[in-house]
């Protein structure tokens, strides 16, 4: 390189420091100059975003819902939340399988291989009926708001060892009294007459509201009074049959019609200005986040009526008013169950601006609108898809109306955010690209017109784009019997959930209804979900916010030990050897490595399934122990908050699920099950009996809590603890001596609460504790850490084999055929094998999901006959 040329770029890369600099600074600058300098902000704002590489999880399974006995297969989709590319960091995801009490049933950590992450769930024979809640995560996503977790709610029947049926209906809400009756019957359909039934009911934190017992009238019901309903809203009715013939334990959670309804309103462009016509979206729903229908009557603070509004689609509708100045606006409504509520609307602003949007399947044209006493001089207007900046634009008073082709934007939630001269956000609107037109097109070929019963098929699937240009995918398919699975067109799938709902904060119901169609209502709803809900990955009022993104967690690409050895007096240990040792059913692991020059270390490449400890030590060169070692704790099971919320099923539903349970308990004693008894004793609560019990006013850290924080020796963390939670005095370590050697790792629970007058902290240490501690003596640390799941492959009968289409064995599957790891070809194909079951004429729904290789999400349902 030439001096000159030297010197040039060092110049150059000096005036761009500079400008950001300034930029970062807020000095102040001409009109002129200030969209440039605000640009380098936002730009540098997206940067920063990308730059975090946050992540998106999709969990495709084999059906919508399952029976004790049967296996949940799925397939995992991790991409980049920005581009739905599949080229993510994390190696591994954690899925999860949640109960309605918040505890976890199943877990399971899935390691990437050449085909992505598939595993399954195995649901045994004795597993409770109930909804349940699947979760799923990457440890990359641990730095982020839990609210990116996947999350999908599925019920889950026991035809198998429910020998009593048990329905629920509840008395008109709206009467004096209410009650809940619950109807027992038995395997033929009659009732459970003159039978001792024991009942409990709890709030939502699970405090016991009442309780008694009744004997079963001859239509085998129970009539419990409730409590007040608001005191029932997210609580539970738990029901108990236990004599010489039988025991029989069940729980109903009442539903979201028992929580309290709000009403919100949402301005277009956010705020309620004066002296402007504007469209008001509403949503009505409950605390637990199901939409409620309701209609009403908007009054002015004069009493006038301003409007009538009636929700048309779940909870959701729009009306148009002109704000006035000094007036106060109130709505009174009735929900469909009658019950009724008063509530404001926003205040009327005297100042500020609305982003108006109108969009066309061609266009999408906006306008700013402002209070009569605002100007919109030195205005910016920011546009966005995923943090994909797709405009800057600089608004003037001659310049508040614009517009893109729909073609020229990424499909997806499109942002624009009204920034003033100092980059604060004053207007924003959510607006959905849809690109209906430009959608992958499925062909579906089976190698036959009509099939008998094991049969094997052939079908040939291919994938183009809309102008005929073969497609390259990641897929998974599923057949299902279409006489006992039924899809439902209306829930999130992979398209649905990558474009739309994975991107709002708040529950949309139903997302996958969005998709369905292009047609002019369907469009009007999908603005009504995009008014009513707000962005949640990008905030740009943190655009002046130039801190860099510093993660707690680090990017799980393989399974690794890391930590910290200190030495004499806490100096740092360089070059020091660290030794990881393991023996159990994964073998003897043994692997080594030198701590860094800040006495660092981390042993990576680690291979094993499910659980195991390592003894890790460290050692001079002359054999002694070093003072001690810090191992790192990543990756601790996070709190669990439901998103969605369990929507009560229709009649056509429960029949639906009536016949699959059927076909399942068939099924299931075919292939060899026994038949299931439930003993009392025997039942699983998912309760640990070592957590202690708290008052209102108590505290308690669970591990979970704990491991947030550095370790430190547990005295020293409860004496800190107890001068936080009191007035009266200062507490020395030295009087939680009988928990010395332990640190704030070695402890299930710390329990901070009044015994009396007195404040009293207590731990609860883990079993492995004690050991902990001796290991720590000589230097050394007992680490636990969790492996990932030995793969799984799903079984399909090949009646190629005389013995196998000879056996007498009915075949009666539900899940005919489930493959994760379908390979569409830079040709735009791909081929599936299975064979039929033994229904004469078998009728077949088969899905696809999947990700084309430039990060475009796919999906196909259909019928083969």
């Amino acid at each position: 390189m030439t001096k000159r040329l030297f010197f040039k770029s060092i110049l150059l890369i000096a005036i761009s420091w500079t400008t950001t600099t300034l930029c970062a600074k807020g000095e102040k600058s001409s009109a002129a100059d200030s969209l440039p300098c605000l640009t380098a902000r936002i730009d540098s704002f997206f940067e920063r975003q990308r730059s975090a590489h946050m992540e998106k999880l999709w969990l495709h399974l084999d059906k919508p819902y399952y029976a004790a006995g049967d296996e949940m297969w799925f397939k995992a989709y991790l991409v980049d939340a920005v581009n739905h590319c599949s080229d993510t960091l994390s190696n591994f995801i954690y899925v999860d399988l949640i109960g309605r009490k918040g505890e976890i049933v199943f877990s399971k950590k899935v390691k990437r291989d050449r085909y992505g992450f598939t595993n399954n769930f195995i649901i045994p024979a004795t597993f409770p009926t109930g909804d349940y809640t699947l979760r799923a995560y990457t440890g990359w996503m641990l730095n982020f708001d839990p609210a990116f977790f996947f999350q999908k709610n599925i019920p889950i029947g026991n035809p198998i060892a429910d020998q009593i049926d048990a329905e629920i209906s509840y008395t008109d809400l709206s009467a004096a009294k209410k009650q809940a009756v619950v109807r027992f019957r038995d395997e033929n359909d009659r009732p459970y007459s003159d039978i001792n039934i024991q009942f409990k009911i709890f709030d939502r934190n699970g405090k016991r509201l009442s309780s008694g017992q009744q004997r079963s009238s001859a239509t085998g019901s129970i009539f419990a009074e409730l409590p007040v309903i608001s005191a029932c809203e997210g609580g539970r009715i738990d029901l108990e049959i236990d004599n010489d013939r039988m025991y029989y334990k069940r729980t109903f959670f009442f539903p979201g019609s028992f929580s309290p309804f709000g009403i919100q309103f949402f301005p277009e462009g956010g705020d309620l200005i004066a002296g402007q016509p504007q469209r008001i979206a509403f949503k009505g729903e409950s605390s637990d986040g199901s939409p409620i229908s309701f209609s009403g009557t908007v009054f002015g603070s004069n009493g006038d009526t301003v409007a009538r509004i009636v929700s048309e689609h779940d909870g959701m509708g729009v009306f148009t008013m002109s704000p006035q100045s000094g007036q106060d606006y109130r709505a009174e409504v009735t929900a469909s169950d009658g019950r009724k509520l008063r509530t404001q609307l926003p205040t009327v602003k005297e100042d500020g601006y609305a982003i108006v949007v109108s969009q066309s399947p061609r266009e999408i044209r906006y306008k700013i609108a402002a209070a009569p006493g605002s100007t919109c001089d030195s205005m910016t207007l920011v546009t966005h898809v995923r943090g994909i900046c797709t405009a800057i634009v600089s608004v003037d008073s001659g310049n508040l109306i614009g517009g893109w082709p729909t073609d020229s934007l990424p499909e997806g939630i499109l942002h624009l955010i009204l920034l003033d001269a100092r980059g604060k956000p004053r207007s924003e609107r959510l607006v959905f690209v849809s690109h209906p037109h430009q959608r992958e097109v499925w062909s579906i070929a089976p190698d036959k017109p009509k099939y008998g019963r094991r049969e094997q098929v052939h079908v040939r699937i291919a994938l183009t784009d809309a102008n005929a240009i073969p497609l390259e995918a990641d897929c998974s398919v599923s057949v299902t019997d279409s006489n006992s699975v039924k899809p439902d067109s209306l829930s999130d799938n992979i398209r649905s959930n990558l474009l739309l709902s994975s991107d709002l904060k708040g529950h949309v119901e139903n997302p996958g209804y969005y998709f369905l169609n292009d047609a002019p209502d369907t469009r009007r709803r999908l603005d009504m979900v995009m008014m009513t809900n707000g962005w949640r990955r990008f905030d740009l009022n943190k655009i002046n916010d130039t801190a860099r993104f510093r993660p707690t967690q680090p990017v799980e690409r393989d399974l690794f030990i890391s930590g910290h050895v200190k030495w004499i007096v806490g100096m740092k240990a360089k070059n020091a050897p660290v030794i990881a040792v393991s023996s159990g059913k994964n073998g003897i692991i043994s692997q080594s490595v030198k701590t860094d020059k800040k006495g660092d270390f981390r042993i990576g490449g680690l291979e094993f399934h499910d659980t195991a400890k390592f003894f890790v030590y460290s050692q001079t060169a002359k054999g002694k122990p070093m003072q001690g070692i810090e191992i790192d704790s990543y990756y601790s099971r996070p709190g669990f908050e439901r998103m969605h919320p369990f929507t009560e099923r229709t009649s056509e539903q429960k029949k639906e699920q009536e016949i699959y349970l059927e076909n399942a308990k068939e099924k299931y004693y075919i292939e060899g099950g026994k038949k299931i008894y439930y003993l009392k004793g025997a039942v699983v609560r998912g309760i640990d009996k070592r957590r202690p019990r708290i008052s209102v006013q108590g505290t308690l850290y669970d591990s979970a809590r704990l491991s947030m924080f550095k370790p430190i020796p547990l005295p020293h963390f409860m004496a800190r603890t107890f001068q936080m939670n009191t007035r009266t005095g200062m507490r020395s370590p030295t009087f939680y001596s009988q928990y010395n050697g332990f640190t704030t790792r070695d402890a299930s629970y710390v329990k901070i609460d009044h015994n009396g007058q007195a404040l009293v902290v207590e731990a609860v240490l883990k079993p492995e504790a004690e050991l902990q501690r001796r290991a720590r003596a000589v230097g050394a640390e007992i680490c636990k850490m969790a492996g990932y799941a030995e793969s799984v492959q799903f079984y399909c009968p090949i009646y190629s084999l005389p013995q196998m289409r000879e056996s007498e064995k009915p075949d009666v599957r539900t899940t005919v055929y489930w493959n994760p790891t379908l390979k569409i070809g830079s040709d735009g194909t791909g081929d599936i094998y299975f064979y039929t079951d033994d229904n004469d004429s078998p009728r077949y729904d088969i899905a696809i999901e999947g990700v084309t290789r430039d990060g475009k999400p796919c999906k196909y349902w259909g019928r083969l006959q």
